[in-house]
């Protein structure tokens, strides 16, 4: 009895409790950005194949574009041609309107280039050995050499003609970036997410404003020709009916431009708080651009994500 309740308290700690603690959100994004963390450092340092270990442990916590993409630099700096293919190939399919897309675009045909190199370099005869004293398998044969050789004649050359190897077409991979020595610094975004909502939110309010100081100003002279044509008609003075039609022309203008400005103040505000919205779900996007490490004129870098 005793061994079966051991058994099952077993059972409960191993099978049980573990399924009941599951990972939240907030664990996930923690993990991920230790992780990514981890990885960038040992990308500054070279350490690529470091680094794919981390970005991949990174990305299966966090599902985001960007961490497909280093993973393709690590790939590619690694000397790992199909995988960082595939990699680019990932980061381009769910970032289709990235805006270093130009630059993976070059790189994945740069990278196809040196698979299809590879390629047929694998697909070449290897090359044969010969034995000391025995003949290239693609030497000319030559008439076995006479003992006597005439008067005035050059006997046959027994060295084989020298041939120049075939040259082969091979593509070097970029050079392994130096060691960052500078922490790598954060830029904003170029895009701006949102902001362009925000300028167009904030000129409409404001001319919602304008409108309604307008309409205010033109209500205040539409109730003063209203209030000078009732005095003039207590004290028994000439009604003035110009007076009276510019007073009532103050007012309707008084009325539309206070409808206005009132539509225009609410619908700012609406523009500004979508463009608010769209930059604060966006905000956190944002490249991290690592120290250059230049090889071959071509700058090096990894794209960061803020957590």
């Amino acid at each position: 009895m005793t061994f079966h309740r051991v058994s099952l308290l077993t059972y409960a700690l191993v099978v049980v409790l573990p399924s009941s603690v599951r990972a939240t959100p907030e664990d996930d994004r923690a993990i991920a950005k230790q992780e990514y963390t981890e990885g960038t450092r040992e990308f500054e340092l070279g350490n690529f194949d470091n680094a794919i270990k981390h970005y991949e442990e990174a990305y299966r916590h966090r599902d985001e574009p960007v961490l497909l993409y280093n993973l393709a630099q690590a790939h590619r700096l690694a000397g790992h041609h199909a995988q960082a293919l595939r990699m680019y190939k990932q980061y381009l399919l769910r970032s289709p309107n990235a805006a270093n897309r130009d630059e993976v675009s070059q790189k994945i045909t740069a990278l196809e280039k040196v698979i299809e190199s590879e390629r047929l370099a694998r697909s070449m005869p290897p090359d044969s050995a010969t034995r000391p004293g025995e003949k290239p398998s693609n030497a000319t044969s030559h008439p076995p050499e006479s003992s006597h050789t005439t008067p005035g004649t050059t006997p046959p050359s027994t060295t084989p003609p020298e041939t120049t190897p075939p040259a082969t077409a091979t593509t070097t991979p970029e050079a392994m970036p130096p060691p960052a020595t500078t922490m790598p610094t954060e830029t904003a975004t170029p895009a701006h997410p949102g902001r362009s909502a925000k300028v167009a939110g904030i000129a409409v309010a404001a001319l919602g404003v304008g409108a309604l100081a307008g309409g205010i100003a033109t209500g205040v002279l539409s109730q003063n020709a209203s209030n000078a044509v009732a005095n003039a008609a207590k004290a028994g003075q000439r009604f003035d009916p110009a007076q009276e039609s510019r007073g009532l022309t103050d007012q309707t203008v008084s009325i539309a431009l206070l409808a206005v400005g009132g539509v225009a103040v609410v619908a700012g505000a609406i523009i500004y708080y979508l463009g608010w919205r769209h930059g604060a779900r966006e905000g956190y996007r944002r490249f991290v651009l690592a120290p250059p490490a230049t090889s071959d004129g071509v700058a090096t870098t990894s794209l960061g994500l803020r957590f």
